[in-house]
């Protein structure tokens, strides 16, 4: 059974903000190394107290910039150009090691894969988001619950995921500090910001469809009890 025409209204924004989310969620997770500039955040350090990072087994390059992403981290040189981006696969760990300029001391620090693993969330959180997407095409009563059911589980996967790249992001600035004498700015990434606009549209999203379904099923009980309640008068004259 379709909604009335005047329900419509409420279904078109709802599609319009799972497709958004669903693109926002889909790009955020591809990031890194595919994306470069779809990060959870980046680290950017002062040129005279680069720090080394951990590039493969027993190699390190120096960094003027690092970026953590969802399947990789990245590292920049002192010239933009010069990335070179890690490729772990899902749970990735990055060890960084800073030296004083006059070699007095030595600190090194571990990002863990406890931290990075959660990351995984997000496509799952976007397979989640196109499923509603699709059942949000139709107008029978049956999908549109399921599309609130299922947008409300994007929601709750999206929020999931961005809490872990809050932990993420705050893991990295506390461990930063803990480099000594290296100066450096840690920033979210767009991928963090791009995640948090997913979880608001996802949430409007389920809004819009389960005020659609109210009003719906609203009109079509009046509807049905302007009909019962002609044939309940017509009975009772019979009697």
């Amino acid at each position: 059974m379709a909604p009335p025409a005047s329900t419509r209204a409420f279904f078109i924004p709802s599609i319009v903000f799972l497709a958004i989310a669903f693109i926002l969620s889909l790009i955020v997770s591809i990031s890194l190394p595919s994306l470069t500039t779809l990060d959870i955040a980046r680290v950017q350090f002062d040129n005279a107290t680069a720090p080394q990072v951990a590039i493969s087994s027993g190699s390190q390059e120096q960094a003027q910039q690092l970026r953590f992403g969802i399947w990789s981290y990245c590292v920049y040189g002192a010239n933009s150009t010069d990335r070179t981006c890690v490729d772990p696969g899902h749970g990735y760990s990055v060890q960084i090691s800073y030296t004083a300029p006059d070699a007095t001391s030595a600190s090194n620090v571990t990002i863990g894969s406890s931290y990075t693993r959660g990351l995984g969330v997000h496509p799952v959180a976007s397979a989640f988001t196109f499923l509603a997407l699709l059942c949000s095409l139709s107008q029978h009563f049956t999908l549109m619950l399921l599309t609130i059911v299922l947008a409300l589980l994007s929601a709750f996967l999206t929020f999931l995921a961005f809490i872990i790249d809050i932990a993420l992001f705050v893991r990295i600035r506390m461990e930063m500090g803990h480099l000594g004498g290296a100066i450096e700015h840690t920033t979210a990434g767009p991928g963090f910001w791009l995640s948090l606009a997913a979880l608001l549209l996802l949430l409007l999203s389920s809004c819009t469809v389960f005020v659609g379904r109210r009003r719906a099923r609203a009109r079509a009980g009046v509807q049905t009890e302007k009909t019962g309640g002609f044939w309940t008068r017509f009975r009772r004259g019979r009697y």
